[in-house]
């Protein structure tokens, strides 16, 4: 049987518990215009805001993109939440 990390209990107990990484990891993708803060990968602790929630076919559906404060303009960067 595949282990199933999304309804783990200790992901369960998080969530209920309000850690940060267990409630964005059940949660559901963003509003755009919603602000958000990267909680993992290199960019972490980068906070920003949600630009397009409304990807095409190519992306996962758990998929969006979001500007980064502190980044030019024009530049987005793509954020799943699977990850």
């Amino acid at each position: 049987m595949k282990n199933d990390i999304l309804g783990s209990a200790a992901v369960l107990n998080g969530q209920r518990d309000a850690c940060p990484f267990c409630v964005a990891r059940l949660g559901a993708k963003p509003d755009c215009g919603a602000r958000i803060i990267l909680l993992n990968d290199f960019r972490a602790g980068m906070t920003g805001t949600v630009s397009r929630v409304d990807l095409d076919s190519g992306f996962p559906k758990t998929a969006f993109l979001m500007r980064a404060d502190g980044d030019a303009p024009a530049v987005e960067q793509i954020i799943d939440t699977e990850r």
